[in-house]
């Protein structure tokens, strides 16, 4: 291992949010975060809901924790929070230490080697579930501070680059769409635009 990396556990750069709220009693503008709010490999959080939606206890989170689908492990659900609020109970709610920095967390939690050490360790069969103790178990590599950031660097990097063409291409989808609705209704003929469009392409 690199000189200042040490090998350590999960649970020794996280705490796991232990309380619960009644839904009642939290403002409906609070965001609440389920299961089905967060995407396979997405690492933000994009949609939410409301308390109301729920009558089950919810775990708070803020800024910076990161959430951990423990229900079906292997649909690779982690995100990381960049506002407070409430979390399902099929979430974990991990709260970075210090020596850990938010992104890092939420990288180490989405790597192959966790996800699949919580796919061994999950109880139940129809629905299985990584329980917090499990997950704390995890052996990780830990760089210093500095490295974190220069690995969340690069990595963000490469996000950003994934958005970007997720954003073409959803662009490109309106453009087949709208086409579709044009060029086959007969009133319109094709742009010569379309032409060199495709000549490009």
């Amino acid at each position: 291992m690199r000189e200042g990396w040490k090998q350590t556990t999960l649970g020794e750069v996280m705490t796991v949010e232990g309380s619960r709220i009644d839904p009642s009693t939290i403002s409906d503008t609070t965001p609440y975060i389920g299961l089905e709010h967060l995407e396979t490999d997405a690492a933000r959080i994009g949609k939410h809901g409301a308390p109301s939606q729920v009558s089950s206890a919810v775990a708070p989170f803020v800024n910076g924790d990161v959430l951990f689908g423990r229900l079906r492990p292997y649909l690779r659900k982690v995100a990381l929070a960049t506002e407070a609020g409430v979390a399902s109970p099929e979430l974990l709610v991990l709260r970075p230490t210090e020596e850990c920095l938010p992104s890092f967390l939420l990288y180490l939690c989405s790597r192959p080697a966790t996800i699949e050490a919580c796919v061994a360790m999950s109880a139940g069969s129809r629905m299985p579930r990584t329980s917090a103790t499990d997950l704390a178990s995890i052996q990780i590599p830990l760089p210093p501070l500095a490295e974190q950031q220069r690995i969340v660097d690069v990595i963000g990097s490469v996000d950003g680059a994934i958005a970007g063409a997720d954003r073409a291409a959803e662009d490109a989808r309106s453009l087949r769409s709208g086409l579709l609705s044009d060029l086959l209704s007969g009133d319109h003929a094709i742009p010569e635009s379309y032409d060199r469009l495709l000549g490009a392409a």
